[in-house]
């Protein structure tokens, strides 16, 4: 990724944002891509039904506004800096020439929808097949995986994320995720302190989600 940080710099930005700053949203749609560089962002999307529906966090040498080089609508996204964060800034314009004379970023581009395409057809499964629980043990595995530290008892510490947040992932109301983290923790899945971070027993709250299929 090194490499690749390297040749988008030519002819990109470098901006800031700190906690809480909308980078691009539904009303200031942006007109480019973002690698990050360091920090973590929130990437949502207002569906048709007025409801906000989070995509992903994204970190540390991630892209995202992929939207604008697909040459598809942003105008229904919104990215949220969810601390300090630095971006490299592309515009379709440069990034469109560095694809074409740098074969293997097209490649690293087309993985990265791929991955991101298959992530999404499986939350749509999960979503039409499987109850709030479940779904919500999905989420937390998900983000284990994603933003994860791993301590030495093999619990997985995620970065604070409200009932909010998880509840527009998962898809449901704040009070369902709300309802479904306290038993989790009542059950020694998950233990948390508001504002601080999670921890997630994971192999504990996998084996939950293969026993409850």
């Amino acid at each position: 990724m090194e490499t690749l940080t390297q040749t988008l710099s030519l002819g990109s930005k470098i901006v800031e944002y700190t906690k809480g700053q909308t980078i691009y949203n539904y009303e200031k749609p942006t007109e480019n891509i973002y690698l990050i560089i360091t920090g973590r962002v929130c990437v949502s999307r207002l569906a048709d039904n007025g409801k906000i529906v989070m995509m992903d966090i994204y970190h540390d040498n991630e892209f995202f506004g992929e939207l604008t080089f697909l040459r598809l609508t942003s105008d229904a996204e919104q990215a949220t800096a969810l601390g300090p964060v630095e971006l490299m800034a592309i515009a379709i314009s440069q990034i469109e020439t560095v694809v074409k004379q740098t074969p293997r970023l097209e490649l690293v581009m087309l993985q990265i929808m791929l991955q991101r395409s298959e992530s999404f057809q499986r939350r749509i499964q999960s979503l039409v097949t499987e109850k709030i629980p479940r779904r919500t043990a999905r989420a937390l595995l998900h983000f284990a995986d994603r933003l994860g530290e791993t301590r030495r008892d093999g619990s997985i510490c995620i970065p604070w994320m409200s009932h909010q947040m998880l509840s527009e992932f998962v898809g449901t109301s704040r009070e369902m995720v709300s309802s479904c983290m306290s038993k989790f923790r009542r059950q020694g899945l998950v233990c948390y302190r508001s504002n601080r971070d999670i921890t997630v027993h994971y192999d504990d709250l996998r084996n939950w989600l293969n026993q409850n299929s």
